[in-house]
C-alpha cells in the first residue's frame, strides 16, 4: 500500500503550530511552578534591600523616611511601619495605620524574631504575605521596622501574563499560519513546476523548461539543473533515434549486399559456367584432331570466350581492390582533352556497327590517374556499347561547368527505371536485363567501380533519363 504523503505547506503549517503549542505550554508550566518562586525572590530581595537602605540612612524624620521607601511603595507594593518602644506608629505607608492595627492575613503565627528574618510562604500555605520584622537601636532607644507585600498581586501578575501569553500565542499561530500560506505559496509555486517538468522529462516530453529566475537560489540550481538534464536526455533520445535510423538503413543495406553478393555469384557462376564448359569442349576437340571441325572458327571461339572471362575475373578483382581499400591513386596534371581524344581513338573499332561521336572542349586539364580515369570511361563506353543497337549515334561529350570537367556518355535506349536509379550504382547490382543487347555478358560492377574511381578524384557521378536516349556523365575538378 502506497503510503499517504502531506503537502509542504500542510508540513510547514502544522510544524510551525506544533513549536507555538509547545511554546505556549512551556511558557505555562514556566508560570506556574517557576515564576511565582521567582517572583517571590524578587521580592525577597527588595525587602532587603529596602530595609538594609532604612537602617543606613534612618531617621525619626518621616520626610526622610518616605524619601527612601516611596520608590519601593510606589514601583514595587512594597509597605513599611515603623514603630518605637512603646509601640508608637513613627511611620507607616498608610498614615491612618498604626502599630496595633497591622494585621498580617494569614501570618498570625510567625513568631516575632531578634534578627532580620524573611517570612515567605510555603507552597500550599495560607499565607498571604511576604514580610519582615526587625528591631534597630537609633539614639539608645529601639525602632521595629515591618516590611510586607501581598502575595496575591504576585499571583495576579503571573495569571494575567499566563493569559496574555496564551491570547498573544493565539494571535502568533495565526500569523504563522498566513505567513506560511503566503511563504509555501511563493516556495511551491517554482516546485510545482519543476515537478511538472521532470513528469514530462519522465514521459520523454522535452518542449517544457523550469524558470530560472527565481529568488530562491537551490530552486533556481535545481531549476537549471532540471533543464540540463532534460536537454541532454533529449540530445541523447534525438541521437539515439539517429543512429537506430542509420542502423537500419545500414542493416538493410547489409542484407541487400548480401542479397546481391549471392546474386551475383550465381550470375557469374552461370556467366563463366557456360564458356568454361566451350572451351574445355573446342580444346578437346582440337587436341583429338577430329576431322571436318573448322579449326579457325573453334581458335577464335576459345579467344573470344577466354577474353570474356579474363574481363570478368578483371573487374572481380578491381571490386576486391576497392573493397578492401587497395585503391591508391597516383596522380598528376593531366590534359584531359587529349587524354579522352585518345581513349576514343582507341575504342573506335569496338563501334564499328555503331556511329561514334566526340564532342571534345579543348585544353581542359585536371589531376588525376590515368588508369582509374581511363577505367571509368571506358565502363560508360561499355555501358553504352551493351544498351545500343546496331548504327545507334553514341556521343561522348568532354565540356566545361564552372570549376569542373563533365564528362557525358550518351546512347539512344530505353530509360532506365525509376525503382533501379537509386541502386544502379551500388556493386553487385543488375538492373533490368532487358535493356541488354541479347548475348552480352554483364555482371552489374561497371558503374560501382565508375563511381569509386571517380569519388576518390573528388568528383561526382549521375545519370540523365532523356526522351528515347540515357545520358551517363561524371565530373572532376579543373586544374587551372
Amino acid at each position: 500500500m502506497k503510503k499517504r504523503r502531506l503537502g509542504l505547506r500542510m508540513e510547514m503549517a502544522l510544524f510551525c503550530v506544533l513549536i507555538l503549542v509547545l511554546s505556549l505550554i512551556l511558557q505555562i508550566l514556566f508560570n506556574q511552578y517557576f515564576a511565582k518562586s521567582m517572583a517571590w525572590q524578587q521580592k525577597e530581595d527588595q525587602i532587603e534591600t529596602l530595609f538594609s537602605q532604612l537602617v543606613a540612612g534612618y531617621s525619626d524624620d518621616p520626610r526622610v523616611i518616605y524619601g527612601i521607601v516611596s520608590e519601593f511603595q510606589d514601583v514595587e507594593n512594597l509597605r513599611v511601619q515603623i514603630t518605637g518602644a512603646d509601640g508608637a506608629v513613627i511611620f507607616s505607608s498608610d498614615p491612618f495605620e498604626n502599630r496595633k492595627e497591622i494585621q498580617m492575613p494569614g501570618a498570625e503565627d510567625v513568631p516575632p524574631v531578634a534578627t532580620p528574618v524573611m517570612a515567605t510562604p510555603e507552597p500550599d500555605s495560607d499565607m498571604t504575605v511576604i514580610h519582615l520584622e526587625q528591631t534597630i537601636e537609633h539614639q539608645g532607644e529601639s525602632r521595629t521596622i515591618y516590611i510586607w507585600t501581598s502575595i496575591r498581586a504576585i499571583d495576579t501578575n503571573v495569571m494575567l501574563f499566563t493569559r496574555s501569553s496564551v491570547v498573544a500565542s493565539g494571535f502568533a499561530v495565526l500569523i504563522a499560519l498566513v505567513w506560511v500560506v503566503f511563504f509555501t505559496n511563493r516556495l511551491t509555486k517554482p516546485i510545482l513546476k519543476i515537478e511538472a517538468v521532470a513528469q514530462n522529462v519522465a514521459n520523454l516530453h522535452f518542449a517544457q523548461r523550469a524558470d530560472e529566475d527565481v529568488t530562491q537560489a537551490e530552486l533556481s540550481s535545481l531549476a537549471v539543473s532540471i533543464n540540463t538534464m532534460s536537454k541532454n536526455l533529449e540530445e541523447m533520445i534525438t541521437q539515439l533515434h539517429a543512429d537506430k535510423e542509420d542502423l537500419t538503413v545500414q542493416v538493410e543495406q547489409a542484407q541487400r549486399l548480401e542479397q546481391m553478393r549471392r546474386q551475383f555469384i550465381a550470375n557469374i557462376s552461370h556467366e563463366m559456367k557456360t564458356p568454361l564448359s566451350m572451351l574445355m569442349m573446342y580444346s578437346e576437340s582440337l587436341r583429338a584432331d577430329v576431322p571436318g571441325i573448322d579449326k579457325t572458327y573453334y581458335y577464335d571461339t576459345i579467344i573470344e570466350e577466354a577474353a570474356g572471362l579474363n574481363a570478368m575475373v578483371g573487374q572481380m578483382l578491381d571490386i576486391s581492390s576497392i573493397e578492401n581499400g587497395l585503391l591508391q591513386l597516383d596522380c598528376h596534371d593531366l590534359d584531359f582533352s587529349a587524354f579522352a581524344s585518345g581513349i576514343l581513338d582507341k575504342q573506335t573499332p569496338l563501334f564499328k556497327e555503331r556511329n561514334l561521336v566526340g564532342e571534345i572542349l579543348p585544353e581542359l586539364w585536371c589531376h588525376g590517374d590515368e588508369k582509374y580515369l581511363e577505367q571509368a570511361l571506358n565502363n560508360y563506353l561499355s555501358n553504352a556499347l551493351a544498351h545500343s543497337e546496331q548504327g545507334d549515334t553514341i556521343t561522348v561529350s568532354v565540356t566545361r561547368e564552372g570549376q569542373e570537367i563533365t564528362v557525358m556518355v550518351a546512347n539512344p535506349g530505353q530509360p532506365i527505371a525509376q525503382a533501379d536509379l537509386p541502386h544502379i550504382w551500388e556493386s553487385f547490382y543488375r538492373a533490368d536485363q532487358s535493356r541488354t543487347q541479347k548475348g552480352q555478358k554483364r555482371v552489374g560492377l561497371g558503374l560501382y567501380i565508375v563511381k569509386t574511381c571517380i569519388e576518390a578524384h573528388g568528383g561526382t557521378v549521375g545519370v540523365t533519363n532523356g526522351d528515347g536516349t540515357v545520358a551517363f556523365w561524371f565530373k572532376v575538378p579543373v586544374k587551372d
